[in-house]
């Protein structure tokens, strides 16, 4: 048992362990970033079928999930987010919709047969996509903040907890 203790000690102070955390989250962004614009030109742009791109997809999707989880379970938001609010929910929601909606309109427009491609055809195709895309990431939204702020609440009682007993045995 004492080669497993050895072959986990860490031999690193803490300046190289905040480098190393830093290191580390900057190439899952990378990742993350990548593999989404790996699945935008494999899917809409390329016209690839599900089938070539699904692992992509899986990793990118257990890569979302996971964060998200990881997040509510600690209680934190956005690093630069203290308190995520309604109108932020609105803003991100509104966002994803209308980034969603160019991608596959703008794709599906070039692929349109002439007498499809008019602007008619493509903002209404753009706005049931935006609007409907819209409320499916508001409602996404919706459902992680209230699992947030529940989180959150015991997080800080707790917190409170801690600091009542820290005083009591002072």
């Amino acid at each position: 048992m004492k080669w497993l203790k050895k072959l986990c000690k860490t031999e690193i102070d803490e300046r190289q362990q905040a480098d190393l955390n830093r290191v580390t989250a900057t190439g899952y962004w990378i990742a993350f970033y990548l593999l989404l614009l790996a699945i935008v030109v494999e899917g809409p742009i390329l016209r690839k079928p599900f089938v070539e791109w699904a692992v992509e997809w899986g990793v990118f999707m257990i890569l979302a999930i996971y964060e998200v989880i990881v997040c509510v379970r600690i209680g934190v938001w956005a690093p630069n987010v203290k308190q995520p609010t309604m109108k932020s929910c609105v803003i991100w929601s509104l966002t994803g919709g209308f980034l969603f909606s160019a991608v596959v309109n703008v794709t599906n427009y070039c692929r349109w047969e002439d007498q499809q491609r008019t602007a008619w055809n493509f903002i209404l195709s753009f706005l049931v996509t935006f609007i409907w895309m819209s409320m499916a990431i508001f409602i996404a939204y919706l459902i992680t903040l209230a699992i947030f702020m529940r989180r959150q609440k015991k997080v800080d009682d707790a917190m409170k907890q801690e600091d009542m007993e820290d005083e009591n045995r002072e």
